[in-house]
């Protein structure tokens, strides 16, 4: 993606690099130059915004310590 810095994306959580692809499809969609593909890339970007809260509800309940107590 031309607006999306490869390199940084290497370095970002799943969830951030959700985000950034989120950006990017909503910047593309600002200079779409059919109201269809607007629209495609904004039903995108809401798939990719999506896809990053999933990840982080999933990262969070990855770091949360247990509070299930071991015998």
């Amino acid at each position: 993606m031309e607006g999306v810095d490869c390199g940084l994306v290497a370095m970002l959580s799943e969830a951030e690099k959700y985000h950034a692809y989120a950006r990017e499809c909503v910047r593309l969609a600002g200079r779409a130059e059919t109201p269809e593909l607007r629209d495609k890339l904004i039903d995108l970007a809401r798939v990719w915004m999506d896809a990053a809260l999933t990840e982080e509800e999933a990262e969070e309940r990855a770091t949360r310590p247990s509070s299930h107590i071991a015998p």
